[in-house]
């Protein structure tokens, strides 16, 4: 179950979208100006997706849009008009539009078209989770001092300067550097 925010001038379009997206099991809010949509994401928090109409009056739907995006900027907008033009629907997507419809469309479309955008901000949502845990988590752990001291090794050795050597314990050129330069040298010949 997703929470969206459908903006329209038009009540009936309002009403016949949240009566389909509430059927899908949706949560669904509603305004009828963009001004109203603004007040509603202040009051009751970001909604996972905006689906809003791109002609009304005072503001329109891409001014709308830069307003979500300046505040909630994980928020999916998908804009949606009668009045479709390439020049609208190019600046629509590079000021971060999910996708951009033109009037009339099926039930099928707009279910399709919310579906993938939901499912894109699910992906990126585990993406970012599972970037944070393996941020947060050392991949090897261990109380043994010996292990400790290797991999803090590993770490000063993956954070020093490339061409670094590797020394042995009599300070000399290790086998493995002496290996990786002549590697080095023989594939860049």
């Amino acid at each position: 179950m997703a929470r969206l925010l459908i903006v329209d001038d038009e009540k009936n379009i309002r009403r016949h979208l949240e009566t389909f997206f509430v059927s899908c099991g949706h949560e669904v809010r509603l305004a009828e100006s963009g001004a109203e949509a603004l007040k509603a994401i202040a009051q009751g928090g970001p909604p996972d997706l905006v689906l809003s109409d791109f002609r009304m009056a005072e503001m329109n739907g891409l001014e709308l849009l830069n307003e979500i995006k300046r505040g909630h900027p994980e928020t999916l907008v998908v804009l949606m008009t009668a009045f479709g033009t390439v020049e609208n629907a190019v600046s629509a997507m590079k000021a971060g539009a999910y996708d951009y419809l033109t009037k009339p469309f099926t039930l099928d479309q707009i279910r399709h078209v919310i579906d993938r955008a939901l499912e894109v901000k699910s992906l990126r949502s585990e993406n970012r989770h599972l970037r944070e845990a393996l941020e947060d988590a050392p991949l090897v752990e261990s109380k043994s001092p010996l292990m400790a001291s290797l991999l803090e090794t590993a770490r000063r050795a993956a954070s020093s300067a490339p061409g670094s050597r590797c020394l042995n314990s009599s300070g000399h050129d290790s086998q493995l550097a002496k290996s990786n330069r002549s590697f080095s040298a023989r594939n860049s010949a």
